[in-house]
């Protein structure tokens, strides 16, 4: 079997941005991008049933993982940009084949904005449960903005009190373990959360994510979405959880519904199901790939 072998790029920005693929062996190749506060090797149970099949590219966005950030969240449509020019890094590697993105949540808009503004740049997608922001909240959102009242939002002051560091790998999963949306994670996936997600150092287990930039991200909408979505002219395939978080079973038929390039599936999960059933989660992303 492939082995993952790390890989880097420095962005025009300055800082570097990481990530791991398997080596190219001339099979169509998968570009991931993983959900807001994650990295990409959590979903390597889910990603490794795929390589026999497809070459694959994980990308930690900036920020997560082992990837850099600029100090502070640069906005929806630049973490795109810069992913995708980290990704343009390695296409010498993939010529000849055909290029596919694959994505969860926060990567899956992320995914969206690089097919909007490089048409080219994939054969296919098909993203897990995207952040598809219904248009009201999206206008809501962009109000609250305005008004200097984003730093209100619930789930964004949550997160910049999140626990940070813990002071051995057994608290770690004591405390995590303990709250629902990780004990549903199939262990293989949370144990490589753990592995790749969090630093250790004398003092214990650092989470590497910036807190702050993943409650920015939460805090600020992709006020645009609706215009970015339907200038998306790559065939691509939506898959979603029937028990998502609401607005996103609200926004995903409004986008899909008489979309010429966008398919809308959903199956029996939560907005982390490919976290809950990576195995399942794999035949699934196989056996809907776009191939044209």
């Amino acid at each position: 079997m492939q082995e993952l072998e790390s890989w880097q790029h420095t962005l025009d920005a300055g800082y570097t941005l990481s990530g791991w693929r398997t080596k190219p062996s001339g099979r169509p190749v998968i570009f991931f991008l993983h959900g807001n506060g994650l990295c990409s090797r959590a979903y390597w149970p889910m990603l490794r049933h795929l390589r026999q099949s497809y070459d694959l590219v994980l990308l930690d966005a900036p920020g997560h993982g082992s990837s850099e950030s600029a100090g502070s969240f640069q906005g929806w449509a630049n973490d795109a940009e810069s992913c995708y020019e980290a990704w343009q890094s390695l296409q010498a590697d993939y010529a000849g084949v055909s290029h596919h993105a694959v994505a969860h949540s926060y990567g899956g808009v992320l995914s969206t904005y690089i097919m909007a503004e490089h048409p080219d740049c994939f054969d296919s997608a098909l993203l897990l449960d995207p952040v598809y922001f219904p248009p009201s909240m999206l206008i809501t959102g962009w109000i609250a903005d305005l008004l200097g009242l984003v730093k209100y939002h619930k789930l964004s002051r949550t997160t910049q009190k999140r626990r940070i560091h813990w002071p051995s790998r057994e608290s770690v999963y004591e405390h995590l373990l303990a709250k629902r949306i990780y004990s549903r994670w199939d262990r293989e996936c949370f144990d490589a959360y753990v592995d790749y997600g969090f630093e250790e150092r004398a003092d214990g287990f650092h989470l590497r994510c910036d807190r702050n930039i993943e409650a920015k991200i939460f805090a600020t909408l992709p006020y645009d979405l609706s215009r970015i979505i339907s200038r998306v002219c790559t065939p691509c395939v939506i898959i979603s959880g029937d028990q998502s978080y609401d607005f996103v079973i609200k926004g995903l038929p409004k986008y899909c519904t008489g979309h010429d390039y966008l398919q809308h599936k959903v199956i029996s999960g939560g907005h982390n199901f490919m976290l809950d059933n990576p195995q399942d989660t794999a035949a699934l992303v196989h056996n809907n790939m776009v191939f044209s």
